[in-house]
């Protein structure tokens, strides 16, 4: 009998489809690491070497015996492909002819009845069946149906055809790729039958003739049969995953034998040495969930192919240790360190460095020192902008030790788009969007919230002094506020003097003291004493206040408060103004009253002094944001 021809040899070749010139081959009994052996002849009778070493074609002569896992390696010792549970397989010989019976299905038969004994075991044989779509004929699942002697039962009536059902049993079956090449040498083996019937028989000639067409039919079945069953062992994916160890769902094909509990290998197809390895959760349809316990590479991915594989062998013996390393100083002498993945600290600190001191200007270089990500800004300097961040993301702690203002623009992007007058202590976190536009969070080192929007009011500044020879509130900011209040304590360090002020239009440079500048109403007690009212009127005098001298001694202290309207306008601009505290006898004072600057311009600056002497205060400076 005449059986298809087999290749004497097997060739290799790599990813680019080029001969794999010098690789090499490894055997391993199937699903285990222990080496097994091939051979050069059928007989068995002279072992291959282990790892096969190819020619410069790629090419070996190689013949097996049993189960095995193969390893293929280019000649530099990458791997190429792992494919594990592959058995040989044996041709049936002349006496060992297989079973073969077809049975034509009516859609309400369930029970069919073979002419031959095959056991009881539905696994043994292969059961093929054309259900009248464009699939032809599909080999059946042996969950699909029972085996007893010679009643072949199915769970559900094969759909009605002519002889639609075919019941292959061969002699050895090994896998269905030799349960095809089985069964077509059984169907041409038939077919030798009726030809030879057909000479011996002219009565017979038409039977023969039909059987040997029937047994040509099967043989392309089987053969369809086997291709179809290797389809359904791969899959593709363009799902755009992570290489990670942890449970990955697909989208594949559906009809796979991706079977809950299978092991799948899922490569990239543009490198193979990215791939995934785990086991099925769940398959259901086109989606797929696999439990990755293994990997190769790194990256994300979405040009997968999927194969039923076997479990990961066993670690091999740990090779020999490598030289030592350069150690921690390689580390700290790198200028430009880099990870290669996510940073586990490990449940340590990381403790970052402090860098040196900036100092304030136009354009503060808050980056360029590089030697830590918090700096101090110190000097009074207005800030309109940052130099350029290393890169975007970068960021700074800046923590300032003066007061100045920082502005709100196209490169500093302040909270409420307003400018900041910093205070000492204060805290802003400088976050580089780009590597020239900065967005600023800022804490006051006081607690207290910045300027929200219109109306809002916000602490300026805080003016404290003890022994000066003046109070001097400066820092008026016309493009933001449009009202301003003064408040807190202060009191004469001399006993028994008046507090008095003036105003400035030059932003405290110079102070109004024109012997026509103020017109001033008071209304005030004191003690027990009844109320007493007083006015001036563009008098001689060059200051506005309380004509009732204070209390200096320890513990006598005042509380003054001094409201301004948009201060801003060139106009007669009145200030508010009131007063609790201790008359220098021990008395209780008050004072409530409102002074005009005679004069059309603004007021950018308030000074408190005292009669005589010096005087000490805690003093805010509150502002109303514009609208």
């Amino acid at each position: 009998m005449a059986v298809i021809y087999t290749e004497h040899f097997v060739q290799f070749f790599d990813d680019n489809g080029d001969p794999l010139s010098n690789g090499k081959l490894y055997a391993y009994s199937a699903g285990t690491t222990t080496l097994k052996a091939t051979y050069t002849t059928q007989a068995a009778a002279v072992q291959n070497t282990n790892p096969v070493i190819l020619d410069s074609a790629g090419r070996a002569t190689l013949f097996i015996e049993g189960a095995y896992r193969f390893d293929l390696f280019d000649e530099n010792d990458a791997l190429i492909k792992s494919t594990d549970n592959v058995s040989s397989f044996q041709t049936l010989s002349a006496t060992g002819d297989p079973f073969f019976q077809s049975f034509s299905g009516t859609g309400a038969q369930t029970v069919f009845t073979l002419s031959e004994s095959l056991g009881d075991d539905s696994k043994d044989i292969m059961v093929f069946l054309d259900a009248g779509g464009t699939e032809g004929y599909e080999i059946q699942d042996p969950s699909a149906y029972t085996l007893s002697a010679t009643s072949l039962t199915f769970n559900s009536a094969p759909a009605s055809g002519t002889d639609n059902i075919y019941v292959f049993a061969p002699t050895k079956l090994l896998g269905a790729a030799s349960a095809s090449a089985a069964a077509a040498a059984a169907s041409e083996a038939a077919a030798a039958a009726s030809e030879t019937a057909a000479a011996t028989s002219e009565t017979n000639a038409a039977t023969s003739e039909t059987n040997a067409a029937t047994s040509e039919t099967n043989a392309a079945a089987s053969e369809a049969a086997a291709a179809l069953s290797a389809a359904t062992l791969q899959g593709t994916s363009t799902t755009s995953l992570l290489i990670e160890v942890a449970s990955k769902v697909f989208t594949t094909q559906s009809g796979k034998q991706f079977d809950a509990g299978a092991w799948l290998l899922v490569t990239s197809d543009a490198d193979p040495t990215n791939y995934m390895h785990g086991q099925v959760t769940s398959y259901s349809g086109t989606t797929l969930t696999l439990n990755v316990t293994n990997i190769g590479g790194s990256g994300t991915f979405a040009d997968w192919t999927i194969d039923v594989s076997g479990t990961r062998g066993a670690i091999g013996a740990t090779g020999p240790q490598g030289p030592a390393g350069a150690g921690l100083a390689a580390v700290v002498d790198d200028t430009t360190p880099q990870l290669g993945g996510v940073l586990d600290t490990n449940s340590f600190a990381i403790n970052e460095s402090e860098g040196a001191a900036v100092a304030s200007a136009t354009t503060a270089d808050i980056f360029g020192g590089g030697d830590g990500n918090t700096v101090h800004i110190t000097g009074t300097t207005t800030i309109t902008d940052f130099t350029d961040a290393p890169r975007v993301g970068a960021w700074r702690k800046v923590i300032f030790d003066g007061v100045l203002t920082l502005t709100h623009g196209s490169g500093i992007t302040l909270p409420g788009s307003a400018n900041i007058t910093t205070a000492a202590g204060d805290i802003a976190f400088v976050y580089a969007d780009t590597v020239s536009a900065f967005r600023v969070a800022y804490f006051r080192a006081d607690g207290t919230a910045l300027v929200g929007g219109g109306g809002a009011w916000s602490i300026i500044s805080n003016f404290t002094g003890t022994g000066d020879a003046s109070a001097d509130i400066t820092g008026f900011d016309s493009a933001t506020y449009d009202g301003y209040v003064i408040v807190g304590k202060i009191s004469p360090d001399t006993d028994n003097q008046e507090i008095r002020g003036r105003t400035s239009t030059d932003g405290g440079s110079t102070w109004d003291n024109g012997t026509a500048d103020y017109n001033w109403h008071i209304t005030y007690g004191q003690g027990t004493s009844t109320t007493t009212s007083g006015s001036i009127n563009n008098g001689s005098y060059t200051y506005f206040g309380v004509p009732i001298g204070l209390g200096g001694a320890s513990g006598e202290v005042s509380s003054i408060k001094l409201e301004l309207e948009q201060p801003d306008d060139a106009e007669y601009n009145a200030i508010d103004f009131s007063l609790n505290g201790i008359q220098s006898a021990g008395e209780t004072l008050y004072a409530r009253g409102t002074v005009a600057r005679i004069a059309n311009a603004d007021i950018n600056g308030v000074q408190l002094f005292s009669q005589s002497g010096n005087v000490s205060y805690d003093l805010y400076f509150v502002g109303r944001k514009k609208s």
